[in-house]
């Protein structure tokens, strides 16, 4: 059952089910789906609490996000595999990507990844799960 770590800004959005993905780079065991997902904020500290209960992860898709160039790109074709080449999003597309996400704009979705990565491209994993949980 993956964990996965949310920054505060996200946390009650994501117990909330507002947000309904995420973007993660490629782990060793990469995210597919059906796996049972466990969220959480804080961890590593004391301050670490569960948000939501466990959900099913619907889809986990490779996934690009240029951040220069102001593009994103998906291969759901290519679960294991980082994204060779893939379909760019429409604006109408990446829009309903970012609010997806927890973000207000397309704009904020991108300096997110500019802060947080820097320049050029982030590549990765969108892991989108069941807004229903396991248990209530």
């Amino acid at each position: 059952m993956p964990a996965l770590n949310f920054k505060h800004r996200f946390a009650d959005k994501v117990a909330a089910g507002t947000k309904t993905h995420t973007v993660r780079a490629w782990r060793k065991r990469p995210f597919k789906a059906g796996d049972v997902l466990m969220f959480y904020t804080g961890m590593r500290t004391k301050a670490c609490r569960k948000i939501r209960p466990d959900t099913v992860c619907l889809s986990a898709v490779a996934i690009e996000v240029d951040v220069l160039c102001g593009v994103v790109s998906l291969d759901p074709g290519s679960v294991n595999y980082p994204l060779k080449s893939g379909r760019t999003l429409s604006l109408t597309e990446l829009t309903r990507l970012a609010r997806a996400d927890g973000f207000e704009t397309v704009l904020g979705f991108f300096d997110f990844f500019a802060d947080k990565h820097g320049g050029g491209c982030v590549r990765g994993q969108l892991v989108e799960w069941n807004p229903i949980s396991l248990t209530l």
